[in-house]
């Protein structure tokens, strides 16, 4: 209220200014102010009803508009009020009408304690309000050496605001660093602290003063209106409490203590009962964070029993995943294994085939050689039956034609083995089939000696006629040989035959295990591709596996991190 520059934390009134009409000397030119000095707020010349308004404008102005309902029911209170003290004859404008009704009266019956001081600090005016404010009288009041002394009667204060304002009207704010109201339309200074009232307790309180100045500019007097705050600081600090024991209580729960609750009590019912409602809420939160972390704690530790058991299921997998991408690895190797054979088959039965191709050219080549000895045979033959009979007329030169006979019996008998040569040949048709033609060439060649012999028999016939007869019976016997090598010669080319057909058989069996041998190469490819793209699969499903064993790791720790925090929630609890 006495400006020093300080204020206490509580806040201070704001009027939004307003306009406000100066009481001047001029308004009340006889004033009936202590010692005989002009009353600056009262006198003769004006009505009551102007007095009333030019307080209640002032007060408008000092108030703002919050106040102004409030404000007008007094004034027109005070309006009737006055009017009852006055007789309805009385002549407005003369001096006896306002003889009786000076500001005193009308600043009493105001409901916002004030005082005046005039320019030398003289106490002109404490209302009743103020009176009930510090417990002293109006009297008392002017009684006192210095108006702060009703105010601060510990001594904390010397001067009021309204002394300051009196020391220093325009610069009070620079010389003792009362905040100026810049939002006034007049000189007015604003400022809060802390009185003892009548029963010794401490009253907070906010006072504004403004300097009243005549019409040459003096000083005459000055307004010091005070507002107990008390309520409005108790509020404050009630609430700061109330804000304090919440931000505790969160701070605790928040810190594990899930039994901590708020607890706030509003008997003097400074606390809006809306606020009070949050002491409530938060408590009511806090039971229900418990029974969350509670169901939290449960279902975690169930979590963790899944957690383990996906764990090991996914560990099972990885390791049945892993044994079979090993099978399907040997079965692959094993494939292709079995597909490396199968080509070396398929190769080997290619030259197999080409070599019974080969036998059966052999063969054929041998019953060609067989069939052209069959003719010669069967030509020699023929020529033996005509040599017999031509023999048996020449019985000269016998001796020659034995000789002769020799030879061809020789010749016989050497074809006689080379169709034993043939007919062994023939037998291992299989394995070498180019003795056929060695025979064919050899039994040409004999062919040819005996051709050479006959044409030497021919011109040695007329010598041998002599002996005919005695070459007889071994040109017979010669025919005979001949004959049976025809037959062996027979046998043989039936036994070319047979083994012909057997090589064709042969032939045709190799080409059609050929065949099957490529198909089952085609199949054995496929199976080796479909192993691959399963072996494959089996890799991508040991990687999905091993990130599944990683993610339940994972999983697992995080579980295991929420079960040790809710357990630290506990126990912090247990321990608060």
């Amino acid at each position: 209220m006495f400006g020093d520059g300080r204020e206490d934390q509580t806040p201070s009134f704001e009027p939004d200014g307003g306009t406000q009409r100066a009481l001047d000397p001029e308004d009340t030119p006889d004033g009936a102010g202590r010692a005989g000095r002009t009353d600056p707020l009262g006198g003769e010349g004006a009505t009551p009803d102007e007095l009333v308004d030019a307080v209640f404008d002032r007060l408008a102005g000092e108030l703002g508009p919050g106040a102004a309902d409030a404000l007008e029911t007094a004034r027109e209170d005070l309006k009737s009020g006055l009017d009852g003290a006055t007789t309805p004859g009385d002549a407005p404008a003369t001096a006896g009408a306002a003889a009786g009704l000076d500001y005193h009266r009308i600043l009493h019956h105001i409901g916002t304690p004030l005082f005046v001081l005039d320019a030398e600090g003289e106490i002109l005016t404490w209302n009743s309000q103020l009176e009930q404010l510090t417990g002293v009288s109006e009297e008392d009041a002017k009684a006192m050496e210095m108006a702060s002394m009703a105010f601060y009667p510990d001594g904390r204060r010397a001067k009021t605001l309204a002394d300051k304002v009196i020391d220093a009207p325009e610069r009070t704010d620079e010389e003792y660093g009362v905040p100026r109201v810049e939002s006034a339309s007049f000189t007015l200074y604003r400022d809060t602290s802390v009185m003892l009232d009548q029963d010794g307790e401490e009253v907070h309180i906010s006072f504004s003063a403004a300097p009243i100045h005549d019409e040459d500019g003096d000083l005459v007097a000055v307004v010091e209106m005070v507002q107990d705050r008390t309520g409005d600081v108790l509020r404050h600090e009630h609430t700061a409490d109330l804000v304090t024991e919440l931000e505790e209580t969160m701070r605790a729960i928040r810190s594990g203590d899930l039994d901590a609750r708020a607890a706030f009590h509003n008997d003097d019912g400074h606390v809006d009962a809306s606020l009070l409602g949050v002491v409530d809420e938060l408590n009511d939160m806090g039971d229900t964070l418990r029974e969350l972390i509670e169901r939290v704690d449960g279902n975690a530790n169930d979590l963790v029993a899944a957690a383990d058991r996906s764990a090991e299921a996914a560990v099972d997998v990885e390791g049945a995943v892993a044994e079979q991408n090993e099978l399907l690895g040997e079965v692959a190797d094993d494939v292709q294994e079995v597909s490396a054979s199968m080509e070396e088959i398929a190769a080997t039965s290619n030259e197999v085939a080409a070599a019974a191709s080969r036998a059966k050219d052999a063969v054929a080549d041998g019953v060609d050689a067989g069939e052209q000895a069959r003719s010669v045979t069967t030509d020699l033959t023929g020529t033996s039956e005509t040599l017999v009979a031509d023999v048996t007329g020449l019985e000269e030169r016998m001796a020659e034609v034995s000789e002769i006979t020799d030879i061809i019996a020789d010749v016989a008998e050497q074809t006689n083995m080379l169709a034993l040569n043939a007919n062994i040949e023939a037998a291992r048709a299989g394995e070498s089939g180019s003795g056929f033609a060695v025979v064919a060439d050899e039994v040409k060649t004999l062919a040819n000696e005996t051709g050479e012999y006959a044409e030497r028999i021919s011109r040695n016939v007329a010598e041998v006629q002599k002996q005919a007869t005695e070459t007889v019976g071994t040109v017979e016997e010669s025919n005979q040989q001949i004959q049976r090598a025809e037959a062996e010669i027979g046998d043989a080319l039936d036994a070319l035959d047979d083994i012909a057909d057997a090589v064709d058989e042969a032939a045709n069996g190799i080409e059609e295990v050929a065949d099957a041998n490529d198909g089952q190469a085609d199949a054995i490819e496929g199976v080796t591709t479909t192993i691959e793209e399963a072996r494959s699969h089996a890799q991508d499903a040991e990687t999905a596996a091993d990130r599944i064993v990683d993610a339940t790791e994972s999983q697992t720790s995080s579980v295991a991190d929420l079960v040790d925090s809710v357990e630290r929630l506990h126990d912090d609890d247990g321990s608060a």
